[in-house]
C-alpha cells in the first residue's frame, strides 16, 4: 500500500497527517499535533475502506 498525505481537520492546527503502512498492513500516524490528529486518520482510513469494500 502506498502512503496517504492530508491535511487534519480535526482542530484548528491543520497538521499534515501521513498515514504509512507497516510490513503486517497497520496504519502508522505521523505527524499529528495532537490526539485528535490520529483519531481524524483513523476515521479517514475507516471510511476509505468502507468506500472501497461497497465497491
Amino acid at each position: 500500500m502506498s502512503d496517504l498525505k492530508f491535511t487534519c481537520t480535526g482542530c484548528r492546527n491543520g497538521c499534515v497527517i501521513t498515514v504509512c503502512y507497516n510490513e503486517e498492513g497497520y496504519p502508522d500516524v505521523k505527524g499529528n499535533g495532537c490526539m485528535r490528529g490520529v483519531l481524524y486518520a483513523n476515521d479517514k482510513i475507516r471510511a476509505m475502506d468502507e468506500k472501497e469494500t461497497d465497491k
